[in-house]
């Protein structure tokens, strides 16, 4: 969190009172509500693109290959209409 606590040029502290929630053990970046659904906090909405991307955290570079989803692949499809199986 720190690099992107840098990045975003701001207090680590501040950032992570802003922006970092403790998930499942461990600190995830928030999730906002916009137009019903739960988007990251650092994703523009608008222009349709990660704000930290060249500084995103391992979950998100690691998506959509997590453990959970190596077993449960129908839950992936669910979680992220993005993702389209091919014929």
């Amino acid at each position: 969190m720190m690099d992107i606590a840098q990045f975003k040029n701001m207090e680590l502290g501040v950032f992570a009172d802003t922006y970092v929630r403790a998930a499942y053990g461990k600190l995830s970046l928030q999730d906002r509500l916009i137009d019903g659904e739960h988007i990251c906090c650092m994703f523009d909405h608008y222009a349709n693109k990660c704000t930290i991307y060249d500084h995103r955290p391992s979950q998100c570079s690691t998506f959509p290959f997590w453990n959970a989803y190596k077993e449960e692949f129908l839950e992936l499809l669910d979680y992220c209409p993005g993702i389209v199986l091919k014929s």
